[in-house]
């Protein structure tokens, strides 16, 4: 073969090796003593990489990397997401637990009230308890319910121009009830009042445990006042008492006008006691507050206390009253003043048909009931 053949071909086979570094070629091991066995820059065909699954790193072939398009797996993540349960509504969650945004069944299409809840997976709201309309009973105000059992939108009497009371809601939850609310004042006992002005339902000093006074209403209708009643015997002049045992309201014998001596109170609290006074009850002769004194009862008779009848009008011991315990009334078939009459059965068969006849005076009307009355003898 002629010389510039055999260069031609050495060239070529040159230009081939140069040209392509992955080859097939397995590296050749490095003999002993040799400057350099390294293989960098040179990828075998067990390490090769299938480039329709996986990308190579642009620069691994600048640097002779051998893990291209690889990752290590270290077992944590660098970011973290959103966790359903942890009641925090986050990333794609339409809530998380009890964080509903705020939202209720109100808020959702369709429902108008309810216990708005979230589901399992943080997908969606459950409306499972939610109402599609209003529901009368359900203690909760909805659409155009005024009120709905105890659910009263915050009012209350008072709210509603009332003085006290306790506020209700109708049956149908259109309306308030006030039916439980007072007007103190209006001299009516509504609400919860006790009393109203002068309407006391009965009550009175006695029957608060009192012995004497007048019973009131406080301004605001809830209570009694109790104020003017008194307790005749603890020393505290109370109620109508003009005096209580030691208690006389600063008077004496001298003050009264009764000369010396020693001024006391009587049993019932409602006069004092003159008798150790020099001037004093017992002397017949009336000194003082005395109403009549022994003999001396002011020139008083039966007659002029109401009682036509006979009898003999005297005074009381303590000289506090007068003593008609003697005077007897009328005659039971003639008109006279005063209440009642002579006869015992025929008085009180008149008077039960006609209490006038002995509460206050024994008229033409009693006489005529007594004139027909088989209990009478007229």
């Amino acid at each position: 073969m002629a010389r510039g053949t055999w260069w031609q071909i050495g060239f070529i086979a040159l230009a081939l090796a140069c040209g392509d570094d992955t080859g097939t070629t397995p590296p050749t091991t490095d003999e002993p003593g040799s400057s350099s066995g390294s293989t960098t820059g040179m990828v075998s065909a067990t390490s090769m990489v299938d480039p329709s699954t996986t990308t190579a790193d642009s620069s691994a072939s600048s640097s002779g990397d051998t893990t291209v398009g690889t990752s290590v797996d270290t077992g944590e993540s660098s970011t973290t997401g959103p966790v359903c349960g942890d009641d925090v509504r986050e990333g794609r969650e339409v809530c998380d637990g009890g964080d509903l945004g705020g939202l209720t069944c109100a808020d959702v299409p369709g429902f108008v009230s309810g216990p708005l809840s979230c589901l399992d997976d943080c997908s969606d709201f459950d409306t499972s308890q939610c109402f599609e309309s209003a529901v009368c009973g359900n203690n909760i105000r909805e659409e155009s319910e005024a009120c709905d059992n105890f659910d009263l939108a915050g009012e209350t009497c008072e709210s509603q121009g009332f003085d006290s009371g306790t506020l209700d809601c109708s049956n149908d939850c259109t309306s308030f009830d006030t039916s439980e609310c007072g007007t103190c004042g209006n001299v009516i006992v509504d609400g919860d009042e006790v009393c109203d002005s002068i309407v006391l339902l009965g009550e009175t000093c006695e029957s608060q445990g009192f012995e004497t006074g007048a019973l009131g209403c406080n301004p605001d209708c809830l209570t009694l006042d109790t104020s003017g009643c008194g307790i005749c015997g603890n020393a505290i002049i109370d109620g109508e008492e003009i005096c209580d045992g030691v208690d006389l309201a600063g008077q004496d014998c001298m003050s009264l006008g009764l000369g010396m001596g020693t001024l006391g109170c009587v049993a019932s609290c409602m006069a004092y006691d003159t008798t150790m006074c020099e001037l004093g009850c017992g002397n017949d002769v009336i000194n003082g507050m005395e109403v009549c004194d022994g003999t001396d009862v002011g020139g008083q008779t039966c007659a002029s206390q109401g009682f036509p009848g006979p009898g003999m009008l005297s005074c009381s011991p303590d000289c506090t009253a007068l003593d008609t315990s003697t005077c007897t009334s009328g005659n039971c078939c003639v008109a006279h003043a005063g209440g009642g009459c002579d006869d015992p059965v025929c008085e009180a068969s008149v008077c039960a048909v006609d209490p006038f006849c002995c509460s206050f005076e024994w008229d033409g009307i009693c006489e005529a009931e007594a004139m027909v009355d088989l209990n009478c003898a007229c």
